[in-house]
């Protein structure tokens, strides 16, 4: 079989194209916001940096600094004006130094920084040294991936936590600096034609869930990231790092290994900490399996360049686990991969759009025909209030308000400013009223727009029929070759000798032997085969460290999850199983962000004011503010628009969950990551700690502090993360940033973002047994998933697989966090929940309490025809109180305080939050629960 061709470089990049991109990272000082004033003469000692000429010279243009200041901000006042005698711009100084967080809007306030602007240049400069020297690809990819990153590490007592949160503009700190910097090199990079293109590749849940072992649930994930990064690759080589909008890649090890040769030892870890991020942050799937990059409108082969690298490199890793198991099979079985490459070529399946950006006029023009559709009407969506904002509110008094670099403008040369114009590109007269055009208040849009065609085109996806395969139907019928036990969809390998070709497998030293294959009766197609062998095949070779090796040391199998006894993924776990004594269970768990496309589309944006900073700010615009007509949306409602700034933050924050949060929450309680891709999450933990674990994830998603310190999933969190860094922590600590406590091997040593308490998630946990099929177990906690949010979001569903065939199932809410979030009908339970197990395992309950209770609740909840009630009325609702009031009297020691009525009071039955199908289902699970608890012990 010939080899299959390794991948091609892109096209060599071209040295003034990256030039012109260096001097429009380079157009703004980080250290701007310490001093507004003068700041283009302080860009120079960061141009030399670069080996930029010292003058400004016309490379970069000018406009796009304009484009993108109106594209990530709302239309705010000319800065040079005043209102009522109050500035209509802020001092970032006087206000505190404050970055608000975009998706929540708290404040992080740094109580160290800079004593003078010009220390601060001096600390932005500095880091520069040793990582570049001339404008050049790799000077541009470093300086991206590592100025910012180098600034949080310095030791400037304190002040150096907070570097990543410099802001673009003072009036709105919400969105940073480097995001600003990005955005405008991005934009030169377009050539004044940006455009969305939205890839992906697939199927994900199947390929996936097709598994048998943990390492093929984690090779089926690793795969699809794998191979994603291999398009993004081509991306930055082609554009830069800066065009992905999402997901964020700033620090994933999987794309710095993609980019050794231009990252080299700039990344300064040391052999242990290289050694940690191998087996941690690179051989973790973080990657989802698409992504969203700006790129000129006409680039009509990038698409085409993103696909064949990801095709090149599957073909890569099924060449290199051929060659490994033809190596071993040839001689006796010449003809076993007569299937090979058909079966090949039907993986992956890759998918992708371009889309323009829009102009508002034909944005605002495209919603009132539903193109895209949108949950707002025509005048109540965001970019058309700030359009409403821009054209008709801002400048009531006179023309002095109206700021040109926020219309349609022309550059003025001569005199470094932009001037307004109109159609014809005349100036426009002190009366006149522009209008706005800038391409970038239409992004929110023009990315829905982009969404509705990719659905549209995955919907009407045509495909081709898969033909016989090599040696024909009639010999495939004569000979009855199986299918693949996993798949289910594909011929096993091995062509007409296929049963012998699987016995010699699993007798073979390297292929069986209780490693990859141990049972001769178990046969597989090629997506099997590549899963279970692509680690020591192919990743051996490319990472250049014992890959399988690790991964023997790291996956934990399900028999170890379920009973804590080391048993790696390459031993017999199924002859363990088969000796096992007593009921062992493990529980799968699937956590998903909720809404995320409003959170994408900026749907859910806070309201615009408590994004701003500045009195006179704020006042200007509640004063001007006046709704669309038809409309009464006071200006304390007005949403903040999506931007670009806003789409990378939201990137941040769920690739920071993903690559530094989630493996050290589930390994806290005994798990195993199998997948985190930003606000996907699948992973499996001992039963008895599925719950708490949930619980740690969803708040550790928020980015939360807990506030009852006594329960396990605080103390895992306090115990993973650094909350001393703040001053502010006792009363004020800001919501949506984490700092980890354990940093180094590339991991981020200042406060990260997340996505904020008004991001909410939705857990499915299934509890399986041991020897259930473990597709099973999955399939029902992604069942869970979608119950939790058909019941309302921002909660849980737990379904217990008990082994005699019986299935409890129960959702309830996480616990309120004050003020962000609604207050909602739903049952609060997790404080009955713990209570009840703190009581039994302190001994306080006794072990029969809730088998108790539930004698009581059957007959009581049992209708005539032996079924469970349809719903509480007042007598059956107050019984069952009653009756918990006697068991707790009757069960309990004086040391539990806690009473019936505050437990019941949870489940607000006489709400109707709770059916009794569902109230005795929490009871079952309970005590199931309970038991396997008190077996695992206080370290549960």
């Amino acid at each position: 079989m010939s080899e299959s061709p390794r991948p091609n470089n892109p096209t060599p990049p071209d040295a003034q194209f990256w030039k012109r991109k260096l001097a429009a990272l380079l157009h703004d000082p980080p250290h701007k916001p310490y001093g507004i004033r003068n700041h283009a003469e302080t860009v120079k000692s960061n141009r030399l940096a670069f080996g930029l000429e010292d003058e400004t010279d016309d490379v970069f243009d000018h406009g796009l600094d304009c484009l993108a200041a109106a594209a990530d901000r709302f239309v705010f006042p000319n800065p040079r004006c005043k209102w009522q005698g109050k500035a209509l711009k802020t001092d970032w100084q006087e206000e505190g130094f404050p970055f608000i967080h975009p998706f929540c809007g708290s404040v992080l306030q740094p109580h160290v920084h800079p004593v003078t602007r010009d220390v601060a240049e001096d600390w932005m400069s500095s880091v520069l040294n040793g990582i570049v020297s001339s404008p050049t690809q790799e000077d541009f990819i470093r300086a991206w991936r590592f100025w910012c990153e180098r600034l949080a590490h310095e030791n400037r007592n304190g002040a150096e936590l907070f570097m990543p949160y410099l802001v673009a503009d003072t009036r709105i700190p919400d969105h940073t600096i480097w995001q600003h910097m990005s955005l405008v090199s991005a934009l030169q990079g377009c050539n004044d034609q940006p455009a969305f293109l939205l890839f992906q590749i697939g199927p994900v849940q199947s390929f996936i869930s097709q598994a048998r072992k943990t390492i093929d649930l984690w090779a089926g994930s690793y795969l699809l990231s794998y191979l994603t990064a291999h398009a993004m690759e081509v991306v930055i080589r082609e554009y830069g790092p800066d065009h992905l909008i999402f997901p964020q890649v700033r620090g994933n090890a999987l794309i710095d290994h993609l980019l050794t040769d231009i990252l080299g030892d700039a990344l300064e870890l040391s052999d242990a900490g290289r050694s940690k991020r191998q087996a941690n942050e690179l051989l973790l799937p973080t990657l989802p399996n698409r992504f969203l990059a700006l790129i000129p409108a006409n680039d009509t082969k990038i698409q085409e360049k993103c696909e064949k690298a990801v095709i090149q490199a599957w073909q890569e890793i099924c060449c290199d686990v051929h060659d490994f198991v033809d190596e071993r099979m040839r001689d006796d079985f010449p003809e076993w991969d007569e299937l090979w490459e058909e079966q090949r070529d039907t993986f992956p399946r890759v998918e992708a759009t371009v889309q323009p950006l829009l102009s508002p006029r034909a944005a605002i023009e495209g919603l009132g025909r539903g193109q895209p559709p949108a949950a707002h009407s025509d005048n109540q969506h965001p970019v058309a209030l700030n359009k409403h904002w821009a054209e008709n509110c801002v400048g009531e008094e006179g023309r002095k308000y109206y700021d040109p670099r926020n219309y349609r403008n022309r550059w003025d040369e001569a005199n470094h400013r932009s001037t307004m114009i109109d159609e014809t590109g005349q100036n426009l007269s002190d009366n006149d009223r522009p209008e706005i055009v800038n391409p970038g208040y239409a992004w929110s849009l023009s990315y829905m727009m982009a969404e509705w065609k990719f659905g549209a085109r995955k919907a009407s996806r045509a495909f081709q029929q898969s033909g016989a395969f090599g040696c024909g139907r009639s010999l495939r019928q004569k000979y009855e070759i199986p299918k693949d036990q996993l798949t289910g969809d594909s011929e096993v390998l091995g062509s007409s000798d296929w049963e012998t070709f699987w016995q010699a497998v699993a007798k073979d030293e390297v292929l069986g032997g209780q490693r990859h294959f141990p049972n001769g009766n178990q046969r597989f197609g090629l997506l099997t085969v590549v899963k279970r062998l692509f680690a020591k095949a192919h990743l051996n070779r490319v990472f250049e460290f014992d890959v399988h090796r690790t991964l023997g040391d790291k996956i934990k199998s399900t028999y170890e999850i379920a009973t804590g006894e080391r048993c790696p993924f390459d031993r017999d776990e199924e002859g363990l199983i088969d000796n096992l004594r007593g009921d062992k269970y493990y529980a799968v768990l699937c956590l998903d962000g909720d809404g995320m496309g409003k959170w994408l589309s900026g749907e859910n944006a806070p309201p615009l004011l408590g994004q701003l900073s500045g009195a006179g700010i704020k006042e200007f615009f509640k004063a001007n503010w006046s709704s669309p007509s038809g409309e009464k949306l006071p200006a304390e409602e007005v949403p903040r628009t999506l931007t670009p700034s806003y789409h990378a933050a939201f990137s941040e924050a769920l690739a920071n969950f993903a690559s530094y949060c989630v493996q050290p929450v589930v390994e806290k309680f005994g798990g195993q990551v199998i997948y985190a891709g930003g606000d996907d999450v699948l992973a499996m933990v001992p039963a008895a700690k599925a719950l708490e674990c949930a619980d740690a994830l969803q708040m550790t998603f928020r980015g939360l502090k807990p506030r009852d310190k006594s329960t396990r999933a605080a103390k895992a969190m306090l115990d993973i993360f650094d909350y001393s860094w703040s001053e502010m922590i006792e009363k004020n600590y800001p919501a949506g940033f984490l700092k980890l406590e354990a940093t180094g091997g590339g991991r981020p040593a200042w406060p990260m973002l997340l996505p904020g308490p008004r991001a909410t998630a939705s857990v499915g946990i299934a509890v399986a047994h041991i020897k259930a099929p473990m597709q099973e177990a999955i399939q029902t906690a992604r069942d869970a998933e979608s119950a939790a949010k058909d019941a309302g979001r921002d909660g849980f569903c737990l379904t217990v697989m008990k082994h005699s065939g019986e299935t409890h199932s129960f959702t309830a809410q996480w616990q309120p966090v004050e003020r962000w979030t609604v207050q909602s009908n739903r049952p609060d339970l997790l404080p009955i929940w713990r209570e009840v197990l703190d009581g039994l395992r302190k001994g306080m309950l006794s072990n029969r309490f809730v088998y108790v209770y539930l004698g009581y609740l059957r007959p009581l909840l049992t209708g005539h025809d032996g079924k469970w009630l349809q719903a509480f009325d007042e007598d059956t609702a107050a019984a069952c109180g009653e009756f918990l009031r006697i068991v707790i009297e009757r069960q309990s020691k004086s040391e539990f305080k806690t009473t019936a009525g505050s437990l019941m009071e949870h489940f607000k039955l006489s709400e109707g939050a709770v059916n009794p199908t569902e109230f005795m289902n929490f009871w079952m699970s309970l005590a199931f629960m309970a038991k396997l608890d008190s077996e695992k012990g206080d370290d549960a």
